[in-house]
């Protein structure tokens, strides 16, 4: 209905409409000097593939300063999408998951360091934690704190909001269980269905989740984890027997495979639906992954993009040619279209971070936009009642096609969700003027065979015939300077580069086919009004 067709419609640029401002930072310290001479022009083209990979969607993504890239993309209100497509390196590696013994011997390690801390800070025992709770717990009743039967959890959380122990304890993080304030919360661990072996990969409440991320940065916690172990997160969390969860994943810290040697990345769904990135390989790299893949069968394969892991699939069997990136349950179509597109544009050649990002307005008002259309029609309107009078009823013919250009054009950048913005409309008025000019040299070539005394099928035929070179000739011309101002422009130039050329195009056909099929009819009469 209407809404499907405003949704296929074409989008306002940053400057009629608005969008996200983002000011991006290039960590030119985090690579070696070497390699920081074009970083940040590079980093600059990969966020612009990967915003714009059509060219259309006008970006304006400028370099401020020596290491600063500003990025404005207008129409778009996901900033979280946005973060995500210009922030990300997209650095994806696959690597092995550690041995359920290393990793249970590491989490009772945390365990002991994280309960030792807690007792040490609030100078007293578990014990006497421990009957603290149980006091509370039979003066409920008399209490201020509300306490809930359903989770222990909340209750904790209520008991320590009123007690100096809440300066060290984080009730997020912690279990009822305060010995095992790690691995307390885990609700189950992954275990491969065939061999029945268990892997570290462990499930948590995403409630727990801010609390885990602090006990893993703490650095007494740092040192007791090996330096050949990586702990890594899922992406994203998902939704199971109607709980929020996350993965935690305890990876051999050694990368087996980089993602830069997959080739014609497309986003697809797996036998149960779920989003996958699928890919091939070809020469050195196949070999590789097919022996890499053929030494590990039955072992979980983590595929980790940047830091966090998508997932972490079972081998079944040696994967040659060919295979595919599953995203977990929890995944959208958008996500695997963001992944797809990051995978393709590459990654970035040095680390960034955003220091800036807020959604703004319109930089035009409405009062300005209203100018500026009524300008624009009233511009047409006197062109099309100039050439009506002028060249009569040749004239109407000529508005005619002239109003097929415009409905082939707009529909034409609709069709390819173009943003316009103000440099777009210069780019159809222009067109408009280009497009009359073909019908002038027409009419004025049709007028002069007619003053030769020729009648009017032959001064028709000789005046299109006539005209085809000089019209073909500046058109063509046109199109090689809109080519030329689309490759080596950027943002609203390349914008304006895409109106021309669609509509100077389409000005040859609108000119030649359209208004010569009109003649065509008027070929049997005596008289011309031209």
């Amino acid at each position: 209905g209407y809404k499907a067709l405003v949704s296929g419609s074409m989008r306002l640029g940053l400057d009629l409409q608005g969008g996200i401002h983002t000011v991006v930072r290039v960590k030119l310290e985090d690579i070696p000097e070497a390699a920081r001479d074009d970083a940040v022009e590079r980093v600059k083209e990969i966020i612009r593939n990967r915003v714009d990979p059509e060219g259309v969607f006008e970006p304006v993504i400028q370099t401020q300063g020596a290491d600063r890239i500003i990025v404005d993309l207008p129409g778009w209100k996901d900033e979280k999408r946005a973060e995500q497509l210009i922030g990300n390196t997209a650095r994806l590696e696959f690597k092995m998951l550690e041995t359920i013994q290393n990793a249970n011997a590491v989490i009772a390690k945390i365990d002991s360091v994280v309960a030792a801390k807690n007792r040490d800070a609030a100078g007293i025992s578990i014990a006497d934690v421990e009957s603290t709770v149980d006091a509370a717990d039979t003066t409920t009743a008399e209490s201020s704190v509300e306490t809930s039967s359903d989770s222990a959890d909340d209750f904790l959380a209520q008991l320590l909001a009123q007690d100096s122990l809440s300066r060290v304890l984080d009730a997020d993080a912690l279990p009822l269980d305060l010995s095992r304030p790690f691995s307390g919360a885990i609700l189950y661990g992954q275990v491969n269905n065939r061999t029945n072996v268990s892997w570290p990969a462990f499930t948590y409440p995403a409630s727990s989740k801010k609390g885990i991320k602090k006990i893993l940065a703490m650095p007494e916690v740092q040192r007791v984890v090996p330096d050949d172990m990586q702990i890594a997160f899922s992406t994203r969390n998902e939704v199971e027997n109607n709980r929020e969860v996350f993965t935690l994943y305890f990876l051999v810290d050694e990368v087996r495979f980089l993602g830069e040697h997959l080739e014609s990345i497309r986003v697809s769904t797996d036998q149960t639906g779920q989003r996958t990135v699928d890919f091939r390989l070809s020469g050195r790299a196949a070999a590789q992954f097919a022996n890499l893949t053929g030494n590990n069968i039955d072992k979980p394969f983590a595929i980790v993009l940047d830091s966090n892991v998508e997932s972490a699939p079972f081998i079944n069997g040696r994967i040659r040619n060919s295979g595919q990136i599953t995203l977990g349950s929890g995944a959208t179509i958008e996500n695997a279209n963001d992944l797809a597109i990051v995978l393709k544009a590459g990654s970035l050649p040095a680390p960034v971070e955003i220091i800036e990002k807020n959604l703004v307005g319109p930089t035009l008002g409405s009062d300005s936009i209203k100018k500026g259309l009524n300008s624009s029609l009233i511009g047409l309107a006197l062109v099309m009642i100039f050439i009506g009078i002028y060249y009569r009823i040749s004239g109407v013919i000529a508005n005619i096609a002239l109003s097929f250009n415009l409905f082939f054009l707009l529909a034409i950048m609709a069709g390819l969700g173009a943003t316009l913005t103000m440099p777009g409309i210069a780019g159809i008025i222009l067109t408009i003027g280009i497009a009359v000019d073909a019908n002038i040299l027409i009419f004025e070539r049709i007028r002069e065979e007619l003053a030769l005394g020729k009648n009017v099928r032959a001064a028709i035929d000789s005046g299109y015939d006539r005209a085809l070179l000089a019209i073909v000739d500046s058109h063509v011309t046109t199109l090689i300077t809109a080519a030329a101002l689309f490759w080596f422009g950027s943002g609203p130039i390349r914008g304006f580069a895409v109106t021309l050329f669609w509509g100077v195009l389409i000005s040859l056909i609108t000119a030649w086919f359209i208004t010569r099929m009109i003649f065509d009819m008027r070929k049997q009469y005596k008289t011309l009004s031209i």
